[in-house]
Formats: structure tokens, C-alpha cells, sequence
């Protein structure tokens, strides 16, 4: 198997991009921001991290998150975060250009990705290595190819997916541990730059069709 790549130009830390971000969106210079970034459609989980959310603010009631994507549950998830009492908490960016949404990442305190097994579950979806390369940590649910980049504890917190409260638990946690939290996200990006970059993917990808053209020119031979 093999893995996709990153663009580790296009996403990165950008020290700036907290205090841009916050500003845009009305926000003090403090204040603790949860991204999440994909179609909002059911397969992403955006309405349990919404539940999550709702524990999640009783204890870090400053915090803010953020859904940055379009989708035909926008609609749905508004009125969820009005009925759950969070509104005020959560904030609908719509769809944002490559590079909005790359400045997004990198002014996350965390990145988050609830995403839950379905028909039409993302193999590894690219915005989690996105936020790795932005040097993100990350609360993802542990299903399909997210264990395979993603170390527990190392580059962030692997939670069941379809279970509001583990992620309440593990965002809680993230929050309350901030320095623990970067550390973890250098580890991502560390990673990303060891492994996960287009061309380490290339790479891969030549010695496989390497191989594979010495396979038969052996067999013809034989």
C-alpha cells in the first residue's frame, strides 16, 4: 500500500495565520481554536463532533470551533448547533479557497476528524495530511487508512468513531494539555517530511513499476 502525499510548500506552520484567522472571525488573539475541514455530507461525522462540542464547551467555554466546507448538511448542522446551545461556540465558514483553507489549518490549536465508517468512508483523506504538514494536532476517529498515519498518542489521539464522548474526551484533553498537543503536532509534520511528501509518494510509485518491469522481463527470460 501507498500512501498519498502532501504539498508541505502549500500547507505549514504560519505563525501569522492564528491572529489573521481570529481577527476575521471576531475572535480575541487567545482563544482556543478547533478546525475541521471537509464536505459537510454524514460520512464526514460533523454532527458528533457537534455533539462532542456541546460537552466540550462546559469545560473550555471560551473555545471556539470551526467548520470550514460546503455540503448538503450545512443547513442541518446550523440548526443542530442552535438546538444544542453552541452556536455561539461554532462557527460556518463555507467552501474556502486552497489557500484560505491552508491558513485555516495552520491557525488551529487542533485539527479534528470525526469521521465515521460508511458506503463512502475516505480511504485517507487528504485534509488529514494536510493538517499534519501544518504541523496540526489531531483528533481523528480510527477508521480506514487514518492508523496508518496516525500514531496514537504521538501524533495525536485516535477515538472510536460514532462515540461523542471519547472525542468530547480527547478534544477536552488536547485543550487542557496545549503544550503536549504542539509537541505532537511537530511529530506530524515531522513525519509528513519523512514520508508523506508527493515525492516520497513518487518514489514509491517508480520502484513498484521498477519492479514490476524486472518481474516480467526475468519471466520472458525464463
Amino acid at each position: 500500500m501507498i500512501p498519498y502525499g502532501v504539498d508541505v510548500q502549500a500547507f505549514q506552520p504560519n505563525p501569522a495565520a492564528a491572529a489573521q484567522v481570529r481577527a476575521e472571525l471576531g475572535l480575541h488573539t487567545e482563544t482556543q481554536l478547533v478546525v475541521g475541514l471537509g464536505r459537510l455530507v454524514y460520512k464526514k461525522g460533523f454532527g458528533g463532533l457537534l455533539d462532542a462540542w456541546a460537552t466540550v464547551v462546559q469545560q473550555h467555554p471560551h473555545a471556539h470551533l470551526v467548520l470550514v466546507g460546503y455540503g448538503d448538511l450545512r443547513a442541518a448542522l446550523e440548526q443542530q448547533s442552535q438546538q444544542l446551545g453552541i452556536h455561539e461556540r461554532v462557527h460556518f465558514t463555507g467552501q474556502l479557497e486552497r489557500e484560505r483553507a491552508a491558513l485555516y489549518l495552520a491557525a488551529a490549536d487542533l485539527f479534528a476528524l470525526p469521521i465515521v465508517r460508511d458506503q463512502g468512508t475516505d480511504g485517507l483523506p487528504n485534509v488529514l495530511l494536510e493538517a499534519m504538514a501544518a504541523a496540526r494536532p489531531i483528533v481523528a476517529s480510527r477508521v480506514a487508512g487514518v492508523p496508518d498515519v496516525i500514531v496514537d498518542g504521538q501524533h495525536g489521539l485516535l477515538v472510536p468513531d460514532r462515540d461523542p464522548p471519547a472525542l468530547a474526551a480527547a478534544i477536552g484533553r488536547m485543550l487542557a494539555e496545549p503544550e503536549w498537543a504542539a509537541r505532537m503536532g511537530v511529530a506530524a509534520r515531522q513525519r509528513v517530511l519523512h514520508e508523506l511528501t508527493w515525492a516520497h509518494t513518487a518514489a514509491r510509485f517508480e520502484q513498484v513499476y521498477n519492479d514490476a518491469c524486472l518481474t516480467a522481463s526475468l519471466n520472458q527470460t525464463i
